[in-house]
């Protein structure tokens, strides 16, 4: 969709990819953030805000076309804190977004709506949505807001929902990481449940064109979308595309569910729980996507495989620990 863009979050990982694509597209692109982005985009401005201060996001909405709502605290952050931005923070946003006359927003959610783990798999868009935290509550309540809203007004809204998705500048703090920091220091990878979980990713750039079908296609409308690779991975599957991508030289040993089992709850009952509280029932759950709708009514469809996305991943993994050691 030609015309201003703005994108909240726009310093994240996700955020500064989508305004590259739009960079690359000649699209002119607002980076609403609570922190600048470290590199700016051709044609690209940034925007200091926050979303729960309407004095911030009544100004940054004038003269924007279409939205592409990133900003949200992840399932690390409290319930009062998650509540706050990702809840109050969108309502926020979306009331500044009518006053201004936004024409479209584009909101980014997360398969934790489906549960955690989900009833089955894949989930279909019109699968049950189930609250398992403060953050799959926080996308449930963003996706409603936005749809109604749109609902009211003249404004189209849309809904993308997206697996664990990777790119460099990835900073996901639990399992995935713990992976990749044991491939990188070639020490053994120990799985849970024997590895057998299947879960789904998506690669970092394929998720930013998804938000841009989106928003281009006026079929998306009042619509959510899937996205994510081809198909789904087992742990022991990504472990091991880590460990290539890596060019580790750990071993991966897989752990019997009951013995994954006790090491979580010694974890917990030394006051260091692994997963947060979103992920605590799921965390050895299947849990994956049909992206079929996605690729019907937008044209899209993943242009990455896992092993290559984990490649630009790692080398941006590498070049950032060798920053931080100098």
């Amino acid at each position: 969709m030609s015309g201003l863009s703005m994108i909240t979050g726009g310093s994240g990982m996700l955020g500064r990819e989508l305004a590259n694509r739009l960079a690359s597209l000649g699209r002119p692109a607002r980076l609403f953030d609570v922190v600048p982005p470290r590199t700016m985009p051709e044609g690209a401005e940034y925007v200091k805000g926050d979303l729960r201060k309407p004095s911030d996001t009544d100004p940054a909405c004038v003269g924007v076309s279409v939205i592409y709502h990133l900003a949200a605290l992840d399932a690390t952050a409290s319930g009062d804190e998650i509540r706050a931005v990702n809840i109050e923070g969108t309502a926020s946003l979306i009331e500044s977004a009518a006053i201004a006359g936004v024409q479209r927003i584009v909101f980014a959610s997360s398969s934790d709506v489906y549960g955690s783990p989900p009833p089955e798999s894949p989930c279909h868009e019109e699968s049950p949505l189930v609250s398992t935290g403060p953050f799959s509550m926080s996308k449930i309540a963003g996706e409603e807001l936005c749809l109604s809203a749109a609902a009211g007004t003249d404004m189209k809204a849309s809904v993308i929902r997206m697996p664990i998705v990777i790119g460099p500048g990835l900073k996901d703090p639990h399992i995935m990481r713990w992976i990749v920091n044991r491939a990188v220091e070639h020490k053994p990878i120990f799985l849970g449940a024997g590895g057998s979980a299947v879960r789904h990713y998506a690669d970092c750039g394929d998720c930013a064109d998804a938000f841009i079908a989106a928003a281009d296609n006026d079929v998306a409308a009042g619509h959510c979308f899937n996205v994510g690779y081809d198909r789904p991975h087992t742990d022991e599957e990504f472990a091991r595309a880590v460990v290539r991508a890596a060019k580790s030289f750990s071993i991966i040993v897989p752990a019997p569910r009951a013995v994954s089992d006790a090491a979580l709850r010694i974890a917990r009952a030394a006051g260091e729980d692994p997963v947060p509280a979103d992920y605590r029932d799921g965390v050895f759950g299947d849990s994956w996507l049909a992206t079929d709708k996605a690729r019907a009514l937008l044209g899209w469809r993943p242009q990455k495989r896992l092993p290559v996305s984990l490649h630009d991943f790692m080398r941006w993994h590498k070049r950032n620990l060798l920053k931080n050691l100098g």
